[in-house]
C-alpha cells in the first residue's frame, strides 16, 4: 500500500460518505486516496475481519465504527436484498394502519437470495440484532413503492395503498381477509381509495381485483368500483383463499363468499 493509503484512512472516508457503501464506491473512494485496486480490496477484507465493516450482502458493506448510531432496520432490510422493499405487517405498521408491531421485518424482492436460512418458501436473515423475512415475488408486483429517509439512509417501502393491496394478494399471511376488511372499515379516511383501485388494476390478477371490489363495496367505501366490476372473469375465485372452498356464489363479483368460520 502507498504511504497515504491505509485501511484506517479508507474507513474514515467511508464513514463520512454514509453507513452503506458498495464495492464500486469503496474502490472509487480508495482510488482517490491513492490506493490500488488490490490494496483497497485488501483493506476491505481487513476491515471486515476486524468488524469495522460488515458484509450486508455480496458487494455491499455496512460501516460499523464504535459510537455510530445504529442504522434503522428498514434501511438494513432494503439493503439486504437487491432491489428490496419493506412490505407486510412492517409497512402496514409504519403507515399507521395497524397497531400490531411485527417481530420480523418483511422484505419483498424479485431476486432470490442465498443469505440466511430457509423458513418454508422464504428466507430468514438475522443481521444487527434484527430478523428479516425475505419474500420473493414476481417483478410485476414490485410497484407502488416510495423512498423515505430513515435516519441518514433511504429505504424503499410499499406506499400505504399498495401495502393494503397485499392483504388481498395473500390473505393467509395476514390471518385471513378479515384483516383487510377491518382496515378498510377503520382507516378508510386515511387511504386514497382511487389509488387502491388503480393498484388493483395494475396488479392484473382477476381474483385480487374482484376481492378488492367486493371489500370496497362491502365496507361502503366512497369510491367507484365500476373499473373493478368491468374486469372480465372467466370463472369464480375464493373470496378468502385461506379458508375452505364453501359458501354462496356471488355472480356480481365472480367470487365464492367463504368467510364463515371454518
Amino acid at each position: 500500500m502507498s504511504r497515504a493509503f491505509s485501511h484506517t484512512v479508507l474507513l474514515k472516508e467511508l464513514a463520512e460518505r454514509g453507513r452503506l457503501v458498495d464495492t464500486e464506491g469503496a474502490l472509487e473512494i480508495g482510488g482517490s486516496l491513492g490506493g490500488s485496486k488490490a490494496s483497497i480490496e485488501m483493506a476491505l477484507a481487513r476491515l471486515v475481519k476486524s468488524g469495522l465493516l460488515k458484509r450486508v450482502r455480496r458487494g455491499l458493506y455496512l460501516v460499523s465504527s464504535p459510537g455510530m448510531t445504529p442504522l434503522h432496520p428498514f434501511a438494513i432490510g432494503t439493503a439486504l436484498v437487491e432491489g428490496g422493499v419493506i412490505g407486510g405487517w412492517s409497512a402496514l405498521h409504519h403507515h399507521g394502519l395497524t397497531e400490531q408491531i411485527p417481530r420480523v421485518i418483511e422484505v419483498m424482492g424479485s431476486k432470490r437470495t442465498r443469505s440466511g436460512k430457509t423458513e418454508g418458501s422464504r428466507r430468514l436473515i438475522e443481521f444487527e440484532g434484527e430478523r428479516f423475512r425475505v419474500v420473493t415475488v414476481v417483478l410485476s408486483r414490485m410497484f407502488g413503492v416510495e423512498e423515505q429517509w430513515f435516519g441518514g439512509e433511504r429505504a424503499r417501502i410499499l406506499d400505504r395503498e399498495r401495502a393494503v393491496l397485499e392483504l388481498f394478494v395473500r390473505p393467509r399471511a395476514f390471518g385471513g381477509l378479515e384483516t383487510a376488511l377491518t382496515i378498510l372499515e377503520e382507516r378508510q379516511r386515511e387511504l386514497k381509495l382511487d389509488r387502491l383501485v388503480e393498484h388493483a388494476q395494475a396488479l392484473g390478477a382477476v381474483s385480487v381485483i374482484k376481492r378488492v371490489g367486493w371489500a370496497l363495496e362491502k365496507t361502503g367505501a366512497p369510491v367507484s368500483v365500476q373499473p373493478l366490476l368491468d374486469v372480465e372473469a372467466k370463472g369464480y375465485g375464493l373470496l378468502d383463499p385461506s379458508r375452505p372452498a364453501r359458501g354462496p356464489w356471488l355472480s356480481r363479483w365472480h367470487l365464492r363468499e367463504n368467510l364463515e368460520p371454518a
